[in-house]
């Protein structure tokens, strides 16, 4: 299958790789708790945020990091302070996209 592969570039400039497999392992679910309706076009490095609904489930693939130490980040305005993390994750339809740990809690596996 087609990985997505996610470059990160923190302010320091360092860049990191972040492959994800749409079929790769999770590394936890998620729930989301706040509705999200990310801009039109919303997106990083060709991934899209999901628009989210209290009770949607997902697949965490991986985590990005906090979202101002991003360039190039094309989202909601994020505070500095907020304490986020910008996940890859999967729907349970198999889709893979966005979403901010800030809409999220983990579920009890």
């Amino acid at each position: 299958g087609s990985a997505s592969h996610i470059a990160t570039q923190n302010r320091h400039g360092a860049r990191h790789l972040v492959v994800t497999p749409p079929n790769s392992p999770s590394v936890y679910h998620v729930t989301a708790v706040h509705e999200c309706d990310p801009p039109d076009g919303a997106m990083y490095e060709g991934i899209p945020f999901f628009r989210l609904r209290a009770g949607d489930v997902f697949a965490v693939l991986s985590e990005l990091g906090h979202p101002s130490m991003i360039r190039d980040l094309q989202c909601m305005a994020i505070g500095e302070g907020d304490d986020d993390c910008l996940l890859v994750v999967r729907s349970i339809e198999g889709d893979v996209g966005l979403a901010l740990a800030s809409f999220m809690l983990p579920l009890n596996t």
